[in-house]
């Protein structure tokens, strides 16, 4: 493919078809070159509220092979190679070859991969750079999954394969909310921390989609093969954090262990995706120190495939009552 110039901001927002939508309290315009990447953006922020103003950040997605720095990376990420230019400017290059460049107000992901690559590729440098941007705006981008209920929000942290999707919809079967099964959005408000969850489609095991009820499309490229349910599974918006869960397994029925506030740090810090960057930690000390001082435990899944996602919802029912928020 040829390479195409770095766009700006500006021309982003004159591109025809854009959208414009709100994260976090933040504006967000996306543009797409087809109907296919656009298909490719719906998934990961569909049910988003438009937003109406000036964009404090423009994504364009298109099929270009973007230039990327022939030095050393300043930073390697899993698949991403990661260099940090001055002020805001940012390169990224995926392990597959696509590269997302950004400044001040935009980033352009060049999306040149196979088709079966496309959904995780574009996934993970969105968000690497979107990560960098919200963190420089006092905000921090988690992966975890985030559980709701109008009075507050309930955030599940965890390794791969700790089962956040499951505990996620667990609270869904209960009645909750789900807001994120995968990025949460984290910053200071006047009361304590608000939390955001980033609305990509949600996936599932193909039981689990059966037993909420619900079909959806065959996530690409997954060894596990997961299903991602519709957008009307998610709900968007701004809710107070009131608890923080760490996910594991049980040998038995499942259980809630407590979770003392230096165990919760060490579970936020390493969940969070800008923690390698030297200074992240002492900027946002006062969330971090925010968020490990809400009620934290350890649910532990039930061994029993039968049960897991019915004691799942028991547990959290009981996380959310020991924080005060039961009726």
């Amino acid at each position: 493919m040829d390479q195409a110039p770095h766009h700006t901001g500006e021309a982003a927002t004159e591109q025809p078809g854009r959208r414009t939508v709100l994260l976090a309290r933040t504006r967000i315009a996306m543009w797409a070159a087809d109907p296919e990447l656009e298909d490719l953006l719906a998934w990961h922020f569909g049910p988003l509220p438009d937003a109406p103003g000036r964009p404090d950040l423009s994504i364009i997605v298109d099929r270009h092979l973007l230039p990327h720095p022939e030095l050393p990376a300043s930073v390697q990420d899993g698949p991403i190679s990661r260099w940090e230019g001055r002020g805001s400017d940012l390169v990224l290059r995926h392990e597959l070859g696509p590269v997302a460049r950004m400044d001040a107000e935009t980033v352009h992901v060049g999306l040149a991969c196979s088709r079966e690559h496309q959904w995780r590729v574009l996934r993970q440098l969105l968000f690497s750079a979107m990560s960098w941007f919200f963190e420089r705006r006092g905000l921090l981008v988690l992966h975890g999954a985030l559980v709701a209920q109008p009075a507050g929000a309930v955030l599940l942290v965890g390794p791969t394969g700790a089962g956040k999707s499951t505990a996620a919809v667990a609270a869904l079967d209960r009645g909750w909310e789900l807001h994120s099964d995968d990025l949460v959005v984290v910053g200071p408000g006047p009361d304590g921390p608000v939390s955001s969850g980033v609305p990509k489609r949600p996936s599932v095991d193909p039981a689990m989609a059966r037993r909420l009820g619900r079909s959806g499309d065959v996530l690409p490229s997954d060894p596990r093969g997961r299903l991602m349910l519709g957008s009307d599974t998610l709900s968007v918006g701004d809710r107070p954090l009131v608890a923080v869960v760490g996910l594991a397994h049980d040998t038995g029925f499942g259980r809630l262990e407590f979770l003392d506030p230096d165990e919760r740090l060490t579970a936020l810090a390493l969940a969070c995706l800008e923690v390698s960057r030297n200074g992240v930690l002492g900027r946002h000390l006062a969330l971090f120190a925010s968020m490990a001082a809400l009620p934290g435990h350890r649910l532990l899944h039930a061994a029993d495939p039968g049960v897991l996602v019915e004691r799942a919802g028991e547990l959290l029912q009981q996380v959310w009552n020991e924080a005060g928020r039961g009726k």
